[in-house]
């Protein structure tokens, strides 16, 4: 066959269209997701060999499942038929996999040598290591916040710090910290039998013991998603990769599997709720029916005690009484004391096209229960609420339309108030307003004699939508957290203004599809996400979202790495300027593509120095058309056509820029050859006379086989199920199968694969399945598992970086992972600072190549290193306001200031400061990592004195008078993934005065970064030469200026404030108590009382408290007073005010503060107050150390009567840990 050249030029607009909510969300990529991994693979038929009758049968199914699609607003099921898979599936292939991955030679003592529990790789072995993204900056949210994977279950620890996830494909996460970092609870299960359950890092449920939060349970197998799949397509396909119930005893270092009866394999998990009396007894809610937890013989056992699927689970516990209540799909409300008997409770439930049910109770008290019901098809059908326990179930009216999307079975939740049974928020799809921001509302509830009604505000800015859990910390009103398709977020003044606040850094569950790298250039690279677009690598583990939508495949020019393409929602852009943002972005569709697959096959030629047009030539196959451009996306001539019956094209690989071989969604294969003028030619290749493929199947990815020079060979690999041969190799004339022999324990598993890669340099053959990654040394004869270090979730791209000699893996869940091909192998710690934006850490010069993170570009040089930063105070004397930060401020936030480092002719001095960002890409977390920074005159020249490595590794300081070191930082448990951050200071007093600075402005920074597991060794004292030859060494220029402005006063001044202490509330002088709150705030608060209220017995009266400096108090007011007159003096201060203020400080000018730490509540008693008194006490606030930015505290000042204990006024302070405007 031959096809002609269209001469129909490019669709093409400046800017990206107006983005559609719409054509996001579960329904595109979820359930084409599921298809695939559930088609059929079968032997093949011809088409006539189909009986008519069910060729009838099938169409007619078909039709109705479209149907079904469109009343929902996705995209039709495809034609695929679909596999007769038992439930335990999924469960018999993991024991596989991990019988597999813990069995041959080595394995055991391995295991022995293994660190303790929760190591995620393998000490002294080749290990994965991951590659990002750990968060995505800038996501697709109100205010472009950072994002992550979803999430379908929270649990949160009494006291809010500690806090679980449960996410889609990345397994269970815990935060110490209220979720400024997290820690994967999972990745270092596999070669423990014991803890084999957590192979599933599917995850639809978590909950905890509120007593003893060491003690968690989890439910695999993803409740959210489920629904949409059953009602799409067939409820009689398992759950997937749900294994039954889980738990853990220690926090999620270690987990056990639970027996269930009948067993939960196959099935998924929309609740648990344990019981508050009895952390043994709890009740979950799953696609099986309600399951209770009850002691057996030898343990214990989840036992159903109703059939059906159940989407929700809630418990109260009131007046000694535990009380369950739970919704079955389609209609009423159950209730049971004992988990075991259940009965309907209230009167005049809806029952007529119900769907999913969520409810919400507090958790104290029974006799107000709220119930979300929507309709069978995703949307609102009413919000009920039950009083007392008994009677009719009230309609609440006034609702906000929190589900515009229709996706009911997918996001739906609520919470009620701890505090209020009045209050209730719900959760939805999104808010109907671009940028389509969460749809959170806060409700309400006012009750008259006869009705019901809501007063809904919505307060889902900034949270990303698709929202599938809210949870308040608890017994806090304000705390409010809520689980979503871009992560985990939360808002801490939930009653009153304000938005949510992202929650996601090094939360590293982004559900990866395809991505594209550059073949000289290892740190760029481009990722398709499910729900959050498209995101961009530029070497950090922070990525950037820079295109909105579901990401699908991507092509960077290997010629000109500015040129991108990508396709998202049936739609193929292009960017010049490197894909910075959404600005960067044109739509290059071609006429007449319409949207077949969700991720539409776009590839580019492979590397061709030889002929730099070749990197022009792109593909793009719509159904049976493959349209190919040679001007990367201009124009589409070229529109070749597959013949009839051959479905869609599902994958494509270019052997060269004028052969592409094609793979297609009903298992045909063909090669496109160009003709020139004649047009390119198909030949079909599935029925190759020397053998056929037997097979029919989703073909979902091809790969050259380069060991065959006149490119005419290619491996293939088959999606779905049904038969393990799901390797083939075609070598130009006959089909082999190369899945390894049957029953041989070196074959492939019967699930889904998805990509192929055949390493040029050792013949070697690569397949990422939805169970693993899988290597074969001879041809697909034999498999074993490629599996150290590499998180269960399911492998959805494979590629090979032909420079880098890397094999990078898209997991579905889990981001991207790189695998080391060739020796030395990847050492247990291999600590490194970035020489440049193109720099990886490994030994490569990039110096003078383009800047891939800015258009117009510059050149990098490894004397500007990304790696450090000065943050320099601003002319208002702004400066960050905390040393901790972590890897996301470091580089979204914090803003270079080397070029202009601060100097000043003293007093005062300024102090700039020095961020050093340090990675480590071993698998095993390097315990104590020493940094040094030095600063030098680069005009004495760049070398280091004779015998400074011992120095560097003593953590002494640098000898002799040239060098200045600025001091010896130490990071701990610094691990792969999860870059630190190390802060120095900066002070002019070491930088050359003003005066001096012409011909005394060019400085240089040198950072050394040590460890006992990766020591610093070398010896070489030119800093040019070394910060080029070593990985642990960073260099930064330094160009000084003189500081114009006001310094920012030094920490020894501090954050101050200021409370008036009135006798209105007195009707006669007498003594009252100021109470201190701060059990919610770890820093230090420093009091100054004026002299009438200081205590004249302070070890009695401010017991606890210790007394302080007075010259802290006098700098401060000395300080205060010279910017308040300034400020009154340019008419920008009240004279009342300034009045008032200036008479204040005066009063204390001569104070001792009295200090406490936090932590804890302080009193300080008995002060003299009469009913016209009017003090003003002031007080300085120091933030915890440690504290990161962002970070939120709170404490109380009250005013006591200390006879009565009533309170006569008071405040709530919240201290945020602000990040730098911008």
């Amino acid at each position: 066959m031959v096809a002609k050249k269209s001469r129909r030029g490019a669709k093409t607009s400046r800017h990206p269209a107006p983005r559609k909510r719409h054509d996001g969300g579960p329904q595109k990529w979820l359930v084409p997701m599921l298809e695939e991994t559930y088609a059929e693979l079968h032997p093949k038929a011809d088409d006539d060999d189909v009986p008519p009758a069910e060729r009838r049968t099938l169409a007619r199914q078909l039709a109705k499942r479209a149907e079904a699609a469109r009343e929902r607003g996705g995209a039709p099921p495809s034609a695929t038929k679909l596999a007769d898979v038992p439930k335990n599936h999924w469960e018999e292939k993991l024991r596989e996999y991990q019988r597999r991955r813990t069995s041959g030679p080595g394995v055991a003592a391995m295991r022995a040598a293994m660190a303790p529990p929760g190591m995620p790789a393998i000490p002294g072995q080749n290990n994965w290591t991951p590659l990002g993204p750990s968060v995505v900056a800038r996501g697709q949210t109100t205010n472009r916040s950072a994002v992550s994977g979803r999430v379908s279950g929270i649990a949160i620890a009494p006291g809010g710090t500690r806090v679980y996830v449960a996410t889609a494909n990345g397994g269970v996460w815990r935060s110490d910290d209220g979720g400024f970092s997290w820690r994967s609870t999972m990745d270092g299960f596999d070669l423990d039998p014991a803890s084999f359950a957590s192979t599933s890092l599917a995850c639809g449920a978590i909950a905890l013991d509120p007593a003893a939060p060491d003690r968690v349970y989890v439910g695999t197998g993803e409740g959210d998603t489920d629904a949409i799949f059953a009602s799409r397509i067939t409820n009689a396909l398992p759950s997937y990769r749900g294994i039954g119930a889980i738990r853990s005893d220690d926090g999620g270092t270690t987990w056990i599997s639970e027996q269930t009866s009948p067993s939960l394999a196959g099935f998924a998990f929309f609740q648990i709720a344990v019981d508050p009396a009895n952390r043994e007894h709890c009740v979950s809610a799953t696609t099986n029916g309600l399951y209770e937890r009850v002691a057996v013989a030898g343990g214990f056992e989840w036992q159903r005690r109703r059939t059906g699927v159940h989407t929700s689970v809630v418990v109260t516990r009131t007046t000694g009484i535990t009380t369950w209540f739970a919704a079955p799909r389609g209609g009423g409300v159950l209730r049971s004391t004992d988990g075991n008997s259940w009965s309907a409770v209230g009167t005049g439930f809806p029952t007529a096209t119900i769907g999913r049910i969520a409810l919400g109770v507090q958790s104290d008290n029974s006799n107000v229960v709220y119930a979300v019901v929507t309709s069978t098809t995703g949307t609102l059908d009413s919000i009920r609420r039950l009083d007392g326990g008994t009677g009719a179930w009230r309609n609440i009216t006034g609702a906000p339309n929190f589900l515009p999307g229709g996706q009911g079975d997918y996001d739906v939740c609520i919470a009620v108030d701890p505090n209020d049974a009045n209050r209730i928020y719900l959760g939805g799809d999104y808010l109907n307003v671009d940028p389509f921001p969460a749809s959170i509302w806060r409700c309400n509830v006012t009750a008259s004699a006869t009705a019901l009604s809501m007063a809904p505000t919505a307060i889902g800015h900034n949270a990303h939508a698709d929202v599938h859990v809210l949870l308040h910390a608890p017994g806090d009103s304000n705390t409010l957290w809520t689980g979503t398709d871009g992560g985990v977020f939360i808002h801490t003044s939930a009653t009153g203004a304000g938005g949510f606040l992202a929650r996601n850094t090094g939360l590293a569950t982004l559900c990866t599809n395809y991505f594209a790298q550059h073949p000289t250039e290892p740190a760029v690279l481009f990722v398709g996400l499910q729900d959050n677009g498209t995101a961009k690598c530029t070497g950090e583990q922070v990525w950037r979202h820079v295109l909105f939508a579901d990401g699908g495949y991507c092509i960077v020019n290997w010629h000109d790495p500015f040129r991108v393409l990508l396709f998202a929602n049936g739609r193929v852009y292009r960017a010049t300027d490197g894909g910075l943002d959404y600005t960067s972005w044109s739509i290059v569709t071609p006429p007449g593509a319409f949207w077949a697959l969700m991720a539409e096959p776009l590839v580019g030629t492979p590397l061709n120095p030889a002929n730099l047009a070749d990197a022009d030539i792109v593909a793009l196959g719509v159904g049976g058309t493959i349209f190919i451009s040679s001007d990367f996306g201009t124009s589409w001539p070229d529109q070749p056509s597959l013949p009839a019956g051959s479905g869609s094209a599902m994958s494509m690989v270019f052997a060269s820029a004028a052969r592409l071989f094609v793979g297609t969604t009903t298992g045909r294969v063909f090669r496109l050859d160009d003709g020139g003028a004649a047009g390119w030619t198909v030949t079909r290749l599935d029925n190759a006379a020397g053998g056929t493929l037997p097979l029919t199947g989703l073909i979902t990815d091809l790969a050259v086989d380069w060991s065959d020079t006149t490119l005419g060979s290619i491996y293939l690999c088959f999606g779905g199920i049904g038969d393990f041969r799901h390797v083939w190799r075609f070598d130009g004339n006959a089909w082999q199968a190369r899945s390894g022999a049957a029953a041989s324990g070196t074959e492939l598993l019967d699930v889904e694969h998805n990509a192929i890669q055949f390493d040029r340099v050792t013949n070697r053959v690569y397949v990422g399945a939805d169970i693993g990654a899988w290597e074969s040394a001879d041809g697909g004869n034999t498999w074993t598992p490629l599996s150290n270090g590499l998180p269960d979730a399911p492998v959805f791209d494979l590629q090979i970086h032909p420079t880098a000699r890397l094999l990078r893996a898209a997991l579905h869940g889990r981001g991207l992972f790189e695998w080391k091909l060739d020796s030395p192998l990847l050492p247990d710690v291999e600590l490194y600072v970035r020489d440049t934006m193109l720099d990886t850490g490994r030994g490569v010069n990039t110096d003078g190549r383009n800047d891939p993170s800015i258009f117009p570009t510059e050149f990098v040089m490894h004397y500007l290193g990304p790696n450090i930063k000065v943050d320099v105070p601003t002319s208002a004397g702004y400066q960050t306001p905390t040393t901790a930060i972590d890897f996301l401020t470091f580089n979204e936030v914090i803003s270079d200031g080397s070029d202009g480092v601060a100097t000043n002719t003293p007093p005062p001095t300024v102090h700039n400061r020095v961020y050093v960002e340090v990675h480590n890409r071993g698998r095993v977390p390097a315990a104590n990592v020493q940094v040094m920074a030095a600063v030098t005159n680069a005009a004495t020249g760049l070398l280091l004195p004779p015998g400074y490595t011992a120095n560097v590794t003593a953590g002494a300081t640098l000898p002799g008078p040239k060098w200045t070191t600025l001091g010896i930082q130490n990071l701990t448990d610094l691990r792969a993934g999860f870059p630190q951050v190390a802060a120095f200071d900066l002070p002019s007093t070491v930088l050359p005065l003003p005066a001096s600075l012409p011909g005394n402005s060019h400085y240089c920074m040198v950072v050394f970064v040590h460890s006992g597991q990766d020591p610093f060794t070398s010896t070489q004292q030119n800093v040019d030469v070394l910060t080029l030859s070593d990985r642990k060494v960073g260099q930064k220029n330094l160009h000084i200026v003189e500081f114009v402005g006001t310094p920012p006063p030094s920490s020894a001044i501090g954050v101050w404030a200021m409370l008036i202490v009135r006798g209105a509330f007195l009707e006669r002088k007498g003594p009252i108590d100021l109470v201190i709150d701060a059990r919610n705030f770890p820093g230090k608060l420093q009091f100054v009382l004026p002299p009438p209220l200081f205590p004249k017995r302070p070890a009695e009266q401010a017991e606890g408290f210790a007394i302080g400096s007075t010259r802290i108090v006098k700098r401060w007011v000395e300080q205060h007073t010279q910017m308040a007159r300034q400020l009154y003096n340019e008419a920008k201060y009240p004279k009342a005010q300034y009045d008032l203020l200036s008479k204040a400080m005066n009063a204390v000018s001569g104070q001792s503060p009295l200090a406490m730490k936090g932590g804890r509540v302080g009193m300080i008693r008995q002060l003299p107050l009469a009913p016209k008194d009017e003090h003003a006490i002031f007080f300085r606030i120091d933030a915890p150390p440690g504290a990161k930015a962002g970070s939120v505290f709170a404490f109380d000042l009250l005013q006591r009567d200390p006879r009565t204990g009533a309170p006569q006024g008071g405040s709530r302070y919240r201290v945020v840990i602000n990040r730098k405007p911008g």
